[in-house]
C-alpha cells in the first residue's frame, strides 16, 4: 500500500513539473509573438525575461525525461535484483525447512508443474466400458464385421471432476482429452468424444466442433474456461473408441490432482490389470463376478503422472497330468 502512495505521488509530481514545462514555453512564445517589433528601452529586460522563460521550460522538459529514464533503468535494475533475491529464499526456505540443498533444476521443475499452477483438481473419476464390438459403431461392408468383431472391443469412457481455482485472481482452466486412434485406418472413425459439460452446460454440437482436434493419431478437444478465484467448475467428458481385445490405455493429467478413481468394466474373459506410475501404489478392488473393477490412487497426484492398465484374454489352464492319474485313469472307456 506504501509502495502504491509512493508511486501516485511520483505521478503527480511528473505532471506538475510537465505543466510547469509546458507552460513556460507556451508563454515565452505568446509573449514573443506580443512583443515582436517593439524597441523601447524595456526591449532588452523583455529579452532576458522570455530567454529565461524558454529556457526554463526546455530544462524542465530535458529534466523529466532524464528522470523517467533513469527511474525506469533503476527500477528494471532493482525488480531483476528483487527476483534474484526471491529465487534464492525460495531455495533457502527448503533448506531451512527440509534441511536439504534442492538443485535448481528440480526445483524449477516443481515450481513449474505444481507450485505455479492455479487450478487444481479433485474428484478425478474415469469410467471405462469395454464391451463386445457392436455393428452399429460404423457401417461395416458385408463379412467386414465379424473380422473386426474378433479383433476390436468398443469402449465407452466417461471422465469426471472438479476444476478449482486456488489462486487468488480469476484464472483460465485447460479442459482437454485425446484419445488414441487405432493403427487400422479403417476403424478411425469409432473414436469420437460425443460430449462436453461444463457447468451445468453442455456444449452444443457447433462449440464441440470448435474445439475438436483431429489428427492422424488421436482425436480430442482442448478448450479453457475463467474461474473465479476459489470457485470451481464441475465437468464430464463422454467419448467412446475402440482397443484390441490384446491391448493397454495410458490416462495422464496435466492438472495437479488429489487422486483417481478408476472404473473398468469388461467381459469375464478378459485378464485385466492396472498401475500408477507413481511413488505410491494404487489400490484395487475387484468385485466377485470378475467383469468389474475399481483402481484408486488417493494420493496427489502431479502433472504428467498417470494410470496404466491393461487387458488380455484369459489363458485356459491346462490340468497337469501326473504319473498316477496316467496309470489309473479316472474315465475308463
Amino acid at each position: 500500500m506504501e509502495d502504491s502512495n509512493d508511486n501516485k505521488v511520483e505521478s503527480y509530481l511528473y505532471v506538475i513539473i510537465g505543466l510547469i514545462s509546458a507552460g513556460c514555453i507556451f508563454l515565452s512564445v505568446y509573449l514573443h509573438t506580443v512583443w515582436e517589433g517593439k524597441t523601447d528601452d524595456d526591449s532588452f529586460f523583455r529579452h532576458l525575461f522570455l530567454l529565461f522563460i524558454a529556457e526554463l521550460g526546455v530544462a524542465g522538459v530535458v529534466a523529466l525525461v532524464i528522470i523517467v529514464t533513469i527511474e525506469k533503468f533503476t527500477r528494471a535494475k532493482h525488480q531483476r535484483a528483487a527476483k534474484h533475491q526471491i529465487d534464492l529464499i525460495k531455495t533457502d526456505l527448503f533448506h531451512a525447512i527440509y534441511g536439504r540443498h534442492i538443485p535448481p533444476t528440480v526445483f524449477h521443475e516443481v515450481e513449474r508443474c505444481l507450485l505455479s499452477k492455479n487450478i487444481f483438481r479433485k474428484g478425478y473419476e474415469i469410467d471405462y466400458h469395454l464391451n463386445i464390438l457392436s455393428p452399429s459403431v460404423r457401417a461395416f461392408k458385408e463379412n467386414e464385421y465379424e473380422e473386426k468383431r474378433s479383433k476390436y472391443f468398443s469402449c465407452a469412457i466417461t471422465a469426471r471432476y472438479d476444476l478449482q481455482n486456488i489462486s487468488d485472481n480469476p484464472a483460465q482452466a485447460m479442459i482437454e482429452m485425446f484419445l488414441e486412434k487405432p493403427v487400422d485406418k479403417s476403424m478411425h472413425e469409432c473414436v469420437i468424444i460425443h460430449s462436453v459439460k461444463l457447468g451445468e452446460k453442455f456444449l452444443t454440437p457447433d462449440e464441440l466442433d470448435e474445439i475438436r482436434i483431429d489428427d492422424a493419431t488421436h482425436v480430442g478437444i482442448t478448450t479453457s474456461i475463467p474461474i473465479k478465484p476459489l470457485e470451481s467448475v464441475h465437468c464430464v467428458i463422454q467419448a467412446s473408441s475402440v482397443k484390441l481385445q490384446t491391448d493397454m490405455e495410458v490416462w495422464a493429467s496435466r492438472i495437479p490432482s488429489d487422486g483417481i478413481i478408476f472404473r473398468v468394466s469388461a467381459p469375464e474373459s478378459l485378464e485385466i490389470d492396472a498401475k500408477a506410475n507413481h511413488s505410491c501404489v494404487i489400490s484395487h478392488e475387484p468385485y466377485p463376478n470378475g467383469t468389474f473393477h475399481v483402481w484408486e490412487l488417493k494420493h496427489g497426484i502431479f502433472p504428467h503422472q498417470s494410470i496404466v492398465f491393461w487387458w488380455s484374454p484369459k489363458v485356459q489352464k491346462i490340468p497337469q497330468v501326473t504319473t498316477e492319474d496316467s496309470v489309473n485313469p479316472s474315465v475308463v472307456p
